[in-house]
């Protein structure tokens, strides 16, 4: 059986993971939220709409528009690493 405790260890020792050693997520802020305008074509069928989440850091990231919603992410609103390390589908920082 896996403990809580067992996890925590094994994320705090990458380096990559979003658990610091401390065993806590870090936050970030949302300080924008940006919604693509796809003009009279809408979406193409089967598309899922996204929305980019500016982050206090500078990181944009995108995250499906209804997951958003639910998870009441908005401008304004915390957001942890490990949900953008879950959730995000593209880091999009560079893309503009």
């Amino acid at each position: 059986m896996v403990t809580l405790e067992a996890v925590i260890v094994c994320l705090t020792n990458h380096a990559d993971s979003p658990v610091p050693a401390g065993g806590e997520t870090m936050t970030r802020i949302i300080t924008d939220l940006i919604e693509p305008d796809h003009g009279c074509e809408g979406f193409m069928p089967g598309e899922e709409p996204m929305v980019v989440l500016v982050l206090d850091d500078g990181r944009r990231v995108e995250v499906p528009d209804k997951l958003a919603y639910e998870k009441d992410w908005d401008v304004g609103r915390e957001i942890s690493d490990l949900d953008i390390e879950m959730y995000a589908r593209s880091d999009v920082r560079n893309e503009e």
